[in-house]
């Protein structure tokens, strides 16, 4: 998935635009330098008994 957004995103001449973080939801800070726009996750959410504090830790309102 990560590989084709890339390509998609190269494609239309954004590339210089974005930050790829390929990561595990629970190391995902160690990449985090700053607020973000957006985060994707894939399959992990579901996973987790309470997604809310994994969710909160990593962004403000």
């Amino acid at each position: 998935m990560l590989k084709l957004a890339k390509a998609e995103v190269e494609k239309n001449g954004l590339l210089s635009q974005y930050h790829w973080i390929h990561s595990p939801v629970q190391r995902i800070a160690e990449h985090m330098e700053q607020q973000v726009d957006l985060t994707l996750f894939h399959a992990v959410m579901e996973w987790l008994a309470d997604p809310r504090p994994a969710s909160k830790r990593y962004y403000s309102k």
